[in-house]
């Protein structure tokens, strides 16, 4: 199984923008304090391209790194205090005993959560309060007030015998929406040295819409939430889409993975890199240099080349998504073999490419296998015929179906028994059958249709907690579908049911619908933005 973690190897093509950052960073004279954005939707890359920045930063004799996972440290109730914590643990064994004493002195005379209290006021009501500030900090210290307390940071990075202090802040947008603005005030009131440079790696939209919700009792909240990231963050540095050929180089590198040698695998990644364009023809030529490409799958590695675009642009050139199929593939590999199931690699990549494309067809086609013949007879016939008989077919006629006839005549699926196929598949991947009640809510949220998306709507309300639980989940998994009707469908039934969604689940679907606002397809993102707006 592929890793799920991030990685300290370039096989997308991220070094030019981490040589880029690199210099920004070390060579301009005069920046500092500064703050960069790498901003990026989930599994894009940010922390793999924050890594190996990190890496070429502490390559250099001038430059200390710090690495704060904000997610981790989530469950806080003071997630600032974790921050600063974390920076004078990691820079504490740079420093002299007398610096030492200073960072002692920091520590036991902070009054953490008066001040975080105090802090949070300041930036709701934009006044300072000193007396109230003068309470936050023990008497026998001059400590006095935050911009003391900023001196004295100063004071501590200043005895670093570095030129730069590099400050990593990694999963911002994964924090609770008060946890996410804790921080970038943190950074904004108290951690401006003039050494510091701030790293923060994070999804724009999801942060942007939890710094609105400080707002949410003022008029354009959105703009204000705007201006005040702009404020804090100098350099927005948005993660690129990779491009086909950089895509087709990682897929086939994660599937040769396994069978490289753990020593070898930067390498191999520079040399497949190297090739670019080439990919197709010469992969293999530099394989063999590694592997012995007689244990090789090699039918494996030509089902999913074959149709390495589709399988690309099926998993929206998403690097974490791509890791996921794959991972898919070799666990449904595992188990046919386990089975006894004479099943082809080809038709176990082709179907797990139709559930991706098409996830609501693939678990009708679960429950009715014969879809599949009718499609093929669909297809053989001309536009006239096919258009006379997809009349009679209700089952069909609900699904982009023009699509779905174009995925088929590219991938075709001749003279196979689907059931062995889907068997491997429903034993890999574990869904909560829906009862009756919840079914049909869904079927009524997800049609579309003004009058049954009001008789959803009663649906879910007479549901119990458990069962509208079950639905919400099911309405979030529908937004990732690589179907856009059906995405655009899941915002609307958001849109119907709101104000009835749970108070703990309703921050799962407020991200998800800040998320879709960032959407490939013009109509979903327009949806999403007018359900929040609402």
């Amino acid at each position: 199984m592929l890793s799920d973690k991030e990685t300290n190897i370039d096989v997308l093509g991220f070094d030019p923008y981490i040589n880029s950052l690199s210099e920004l960073i070390t060579e301009s004279e005069g920046i500092t304090p500064f703050t960069i954005g790498v901003f990026g939707s989930w599994g894009m890359g940010k922390t793999s391209l924050m890594l190996m920045l990190k890496n070429k930063l502490e390559s250099r004799h001038n430059v200390q790194t710090v690495w704060f996972n904000a997610w981790k440290f989530d469950d806080e109730k003071q997630i600032w205090t974790a921050l600063i914590q974390t920076i004078l643990n990691q820079l504490e064994p740079s420093l002299g005993w007398r610096t030492k004493r200073k960072l002692k002195e920091l520590r036991e005379r902070i009054e953490w959560i008066e001040v975080v209290t105090f802090l949070r006021d300041s930036m709701i009501s934009q006044k300072l309060d000193i007396n109230a500030l003068r309470k936050c900090f023990k008497p026998k210290k001059k400590v006095e007030s935050i911009a003391e307390f900023e001196k004295k940071f100063e004071e501590v990075v200043d005895s670093l015998n570095v030129e730069r202090l590099v400050i990593f802040i990694d999963d911002l947008d994964r924090c609770r929406m008060g946890a996410t603005v804790d921080i970038l005030e943190t950074i904004k009131l108290m951690l401006s040295s003039r050494k510091c440079v701030y790293i923060l790696g994070l999804d724009y939209e999801r942060v942007r819409h939890a710094v609105s919700r400080r707002f949410s009792n003022v008029e354009n909240a959105q703009e204000l939430a705007a201006d005040y990231l702009d404020k804090i963050i100098q350099l927005y540095f948005h993660i690129p889409r990779r491009s086909e050929e950089d895509m087709k180089i990682y897929l086939r590198y994660l599937f040769a993975l396994k069978y490289l040698k753990k020593e070898s695998f930067q390498d191999f990644a520079k040399d497949i890199r190297r090739i670019g364009k080439n990919i197709d023809k010469e992969f293999l030529e530099i394989l063999e240099t590694y592997v012995d490409i007689k244990t090789f799958p090699m039918d494996g590695y030509k089902a999913l080349t074959e149709h390495d675009i589709l399988t690309i642009r099926g998993n929206e050139f998403n690097p974490r998504k791509l890791k996921r199929f794959l991972n898919t593939y070799e666990m449904r590999t595992s188990l046919s073999r386990l089975l006894e199931l004479p099943l082809e690699s080809e038709y176990l990549v082709k179907f797990l490419l139709l559930q991706t494309r098409f996830a609501d067809f693939y678990r009708d086609l679960e429950d009715s296998p014969d879809l599949l013949n009718q499609i093929n007879e669909l297809i053989s016939l001309n536009e006239a015929e096919r258009k006379e008989k997809l009349e009679k077919m209700k089952q069909l006629k609900k699904y982009d179906i023009d699509s779905i006839f174009d995925f088929f005549e590219e991938v075709p699926f001749e003279d196979v028994d689907p059931l062995p196929y889907l068997r491997v598949a429903q034993t890999v991947e574990f869904r909560v059958a829906l009862g009756e009640k919840e079914k049909k809510t869904l079927d009524n949220l997800m049609s579309g249709d003004t009058v049954k998306l009001e008789q959803g709507l009663g649906n879910f309300q007479v549901l119990d907690a458990e069962q509208k639980d079950t639905v919400i989940q099911d309405l979030l998994e529908r937004t990732g579908y690589t179907d856009a009707q059906v995405r655009r469908r899941s915002v609307l039934a958001f849109g119907a049911l709101r104000g009835v969604v749970p108070e703990d689940l309703m921050e799962d679907v407020v991200e998800k619908l800040v998320e879709l606002t960032e959407d490939e397809d013009v109509n979903v993102r327009a949806q999403a933005k007018t359900v929040l707006e609402i």
